[in-house]
């Protein structure tokens, strides 16, 4: 219960604040941007995209970093 309440937190926070200021998650690029996070000592990416006319954040992976490079299913916006 204590790591998903941290975790809870954790979302709550950098969803809060400023989704926007995150950089882009390096394996697509836009429109997905990343943050690590650390979970019963496992690292994660956080994958989400921004919606800034909806002022929605999306989260669309959690991505283990220990996980194979490009084998997410995720792709950069091809625009």
């Amino acid at each position: 219960m204590r790591r998903l309440a941290a975790l809870e937190r954790e979302l709550s926070t950098f969803l809060a604040s400023d989704p926007t200021a995150f950089p882009w998650f390096r394996e697509t690029g836009p429109p997905h941007r990343a943050k690590l996070f650390r979970l019963a000592g496992t690292t994660y990416w956080i994958v989400f995209t921004v919606d800034e006319r909806q002022r929605r954040v999306v989260i669309e992976r959690f991505w283990n970093t220990a996980r194979r490079p490009m084998s997410h299913g995720l792709r950069a916006d091809p625009s």
